[in-house]
């Protein structure tokens, strides 16, 4: 079954619902049942509770329907899904930014923090090169993927659950770190993965045969790899 809370891909889970013989679910949330989760988690974190309402929400509904939830999230760290993969040197390349001055302020964040760590050595160049990209790349694996996970997996672990991120596994991290650099730029949650990787509420728990190991990640991966070759 895939489980998913307001999701506006409603055309692509039909797809995977054909394809996979599964049945979809939405789950929409009134104001007045967020507001009342929102009472619940403050209560919670009362006890040190250190990860994020939103989170805590997906995990509690998840935890209805089982005590193992698979997710997406990871793919657009993987798959080279935000803006900054493709233009990795915080600009267009148009000649339009001449100075580190001029990148947007957002941007201008993640590119001094990638020259304090040590993923690159400036912060203004006017055209890439192919290790500008794999620069980005290893910075969002290595960095902002698990900054991105700790909310989710802290969650899991207080709230009994097992949380499966297959899309951020070792061993499909190290199959993208060997393709051509161009091949993990764009592939996020439009393309590669509409997968799994819609958001971290698309969950593919019961789409494993009955009797499956649901711990095995080589089967995981198989489903990702079918579904991403069905609809990219």
């Amino acid at each position: 079954m895939f489980w998913g809370l307001g999701s506006s891909f409603v055309s692509n889970l039909i797809i995977l619902d054909l394809t996979f013989g599964t049945n979809h679910h939405e789950i929409i949330l009134s104001n007045s049942e967020y507001k009342e989760f929102e009472r619940e988690y403050a209560k919670v974190k009362e006890y040190n509770f250190k990860g994020d309402v939103n989170v805590y929400i997906l995990c509690s509904i998840a935890s209805e329907y089982s005590r193992v939830i698979v997710t997406g999230d990871g793919g657009d760290e993987c798959f080279g899904g935000y803006w900054l993969h493709e233009y990795p040197l915080g600009h267009r390349e148009t000649g339009q930014i001449k100075c580190f001055e001029d990148i947007h302020p957002g941007v201008k964040k993640h590119l001094k923090e990638m020259v304090r760590l040590g993923f690159r050595d400036f912060l203004y160049k006017s055209k890439s090169e192919r290790e500008d990209y794999d620069a980005v790349w290893e910075y969002f694996i290595k960095i902002m993927a698990p900054r991105h996970l700790e909310p989710l997996l802290y969650t899991g672990k207080v709230l009994n659950i097992d949380v499966y991120t297959p899309l951020f596994s070792e061993n499909l991290i190290n199959f993208l770190r060997n393709l051509p650099y161009r091949e993990r730029i764009g592939r996020g949650a439009n393309s590669a993965a509409y997968s799994v990787e819609t958001s971290p509420i698309f969950f593919i728990y019961a789409c494993l045969p009955k009797g499956h190991d649901q711990t095995d990640e080589s089967s995981w991966l198989r489903i990702i790899v079918n579904i991403y070759f069905h609809l990219y």
